[in-house]
């Protein structure tokens, strides 16, 4: 059963996800115990979850997991799609990085005016962790759990085979009942009672801590695609998957193959996933469980001749590893807090997986959070900070599911013009065999896939909705200026495709602060965060007009920025700011930092007092 846990804590974090293990690395790096616990008995062991955009990566880059996240699994960073009949037979189309435009039959096409953006080529000079990665979310869990072990064992680690079966609130903290040991089936195991101020529910997308609040689901598919909605559940489709190994590098040139191959089969159609570039692949395919037999019922023998009517062979070493089923929703919590219990990650969102957005999502609820319960538990802020925590992340998540519902959509309009008719999603399984039994006589319309995949350009390039978006309301003071990213409109309301493809940088309040290298003349209290700082920041150390000082640490302005305080950014203006700082901190009564930014880009950054 383990160690008993502890009878309080700070906070109590509910499942050990992505969400839940980037909620205890943030709680651990600013000091706030942190208990944390699972009901399955160990992490994934299939994948699921795969890309982890900048903005996430820039949250584990402050946390200290980016090295271990970026380079420990040595994970490339595959930008291909492929269209294609099955994977070693006919390609109708293909998608490339911006620099390789669009590929339909064997003519290359240039992106035209509406496609990737080329002003976005030179994003990675936009943030200090680069490109975006490719990898499997048991990797990423393995990987976050063993940072917050060697980083803050033994006060934090993730507790598996930890069911909370109840929760229960007073004026002044929560109580959740803990059978430990018994795992998510319920079994024998020892119960317990764990107090907290604060409970956070990471516990996915059938969250019982969410249904035990009466906290709603809404969705906004019916506006955007009326077709894929159904009223009893929001269940878009229904899948399949297939976790497989098997090594397919004879079938691509890329150094790490294409990212995704969607493949139209005699007997199915679906999408194929790259997780390590070589022989670790997961095949999805429509599911009808009124009409099909469960995956846990297939034998081995089923499962290779689905993967081998999806690939066009049988690859000598191909071995199952796991099978099962999943639902495609698009919904959003009506609510993200009911007291001292918060909602993050797949508990308050659920998307399609078109454009990778739930995982990071999630990941960066729960750093807009964990700063926001530190400094109302460390006392520099009013309980009343907390309801900025849904005003702020509440329309990135709707923003969010609507944009990945539209992605969605727009995969629709590719199967059509490869002749799939009909297209996505299918109701039952003998619309789903009528689709594929056309595509066997109609032809490719070429035009028309070329047009379907330039208006796909959202789903694969999203730097504005990635790093661009921007709390309108929350933990801010506007300055009356127009959002120019228009990455968050109001409710409901139809996005245009520049908020998401495009970043602009901005330090109009409720935005990112943009990225920039910095020399950092002095600052005991900077860390560096990540080996990102190894690049080469826009101007050389060194001698000359335009480098930095010899001896100067290189960072990035956001490693400059306290996690744990409020940062205080100036430039030079007249302002005496070493006299002006001290008398701030008297004021306000709160942890500062004041970081002090040059003509020329050095920063001298002096630490908290």
């Amino acid at each position: 059963m383990g160690e008993p846990l502890p009878e309080e804590t700070q906070v109590l974090i509910v499942g050990a996800g992505p969400t839940g293990l980037s909620a205890a690395l943030c709680f651990a790096e600013l000091g706030v115990d942190a208990v944390l616990v699972e009901a399955r008995l160990s992490p994934h062991n299939a994948p699921s979850a795969h890309v982890i955009n900048r903005r996430s990566l820039e949250v584990f880059r402050s946390v200290g997991a980016f090295d271990q996240v970026a380079c420990g699994k040595g994970v490339g960073c595959p930008k291909e799609l492929l269209w294609v009949s099955k994977v070693a037979e006919r390609q109708f189309g293909s998608w490339g990085p911006p620099e390789a435009g669009i590929e339909i039959g064997a003519a290359m096409q240039n992106v035209p005016p509406g496609g990737p953006s080329r002003k976005n080529v030179g994003v990675p000079r936009m943030s200090p962790v680069g490109e975006q990665l490719n990898l499997s979310q048991p990797q990423l869990e393995e990987i976050l759990a063993d940072v917050l072990r060697q980083r803050h064992a033994p006060r934090a680690h993730a507790r598996y085979g930890c069911l909370v079966e109840g929760v229960e609130q007073e004026d002044d903290c929560v109580t959740a009942t803990v059978v430990q040991g018994g795992g998510a089936g319920g079994g024998e195991g020892r119960r317990c009672r764990v107090r907290c101020k604060y409970l956070i529910a990471c516990d996915g997308a059938r969250s019982p801590i969410r249904e035990s609040l009466g906290i709603l689901m809404e969705s906004s598919v019916p506006l955007i695609n009326p077709a894929a909605y159904d009223p009893k559940g929001g269940v878009i489709q229904t899948h399949v998957w297939i976790y497989f190994k098997a090594d397919l590098t004879h079938l691509f040139n890329a150094p790490y193959g294409p990212a995704l191959w969607w493949y139209h089969a005699d007997t199915a159609s679906g999408l194929i996933i790259n997780y390590n570039g070589k022989d670790e692949w997961v095949v999805h395919a429509p599911f009808f469980p009124d009409e099909e037999s469960p995956p846990h019922e297939w034998t081995e023998a089923e499962c290779v001749r689905r993967v081998s009517d999806a690939l066009g062979e049988t690859p000598r070493d191909l071995a199952i590893k796991a099978k099962g089923q999943w639902q495609m929703t698009c919904n959003v919590a009506t609510s993200y807090q009911v007291g001292r219990v918060f909602l993050a990650g797949d508990s308050c969102h659920r998307f399609p997986p078109s454009g990778g957005h739930g995982q990071n999502t999630g990941i960066q609820d729960v750093q807009n959070l964990s700063w926001k319960i530190n400094a109302v538990l460390k006392g520099w802020a009013s309980p009343a900070l907390l309801d900025s925590y849904e005003e702020e992340r509440w329309p990135v998540g709707r923003f969010n599911a609507d944009q990945s519902a539209r992605n969605n959509k727009q995969m629709a309009e590719i199967e059509g013009a490869i002749g799939m008719q009909p297209a996505s999603p299918w109701k039952t399984l003998a619309e789903y065999r009528r689709s594929l039994e056309h595509l066997k006589t109609a032809k490719c319309n070429e035009k028309s896939l070329q047009q379907a995949l330039q208006r796909s350009s959202p789903h694969w390039f999203s730097e504005g909705q990635q790093i661009g978006f921007t709390y309108e309301e929350g933990a801010l003071v506007p300055d009356g200026t127009p959002c120019a990213q228009e990455a968050l409109f109001p409710r409901q309301t139809e996005i245009h495709d520049g908020s998401v493809l495009i970043y602009e940088p901005t330090t109009r309040p409720g935005s990112r602060l943009p990225h920039l290298w910095v020399a950092v003349l002095r600052g005991e209290g900077l860390r560096r965060r990540g080996a990102a700082d190894m690049e080469v920041p826009a101007h050389p150390l060194g001698p000359g007009p335009d480098a930095f000082p010899l001896g100067a640490v290189c960072a990035a302005l956001h490693d400059c920025m306290a996690l744990d305080a409020i940062s205080l950014l100036t430039v030079d203006s007249g302002v005496d700011w070493d006299a002006v700082v001290p008398e701030v901190r008297r004021t306000c009564s709160v942890p500062l930092v004041h970081v002090h930014l040059l003509a020329d880009g050095v920063g001298a950054a002096t630490p908290k007092t």
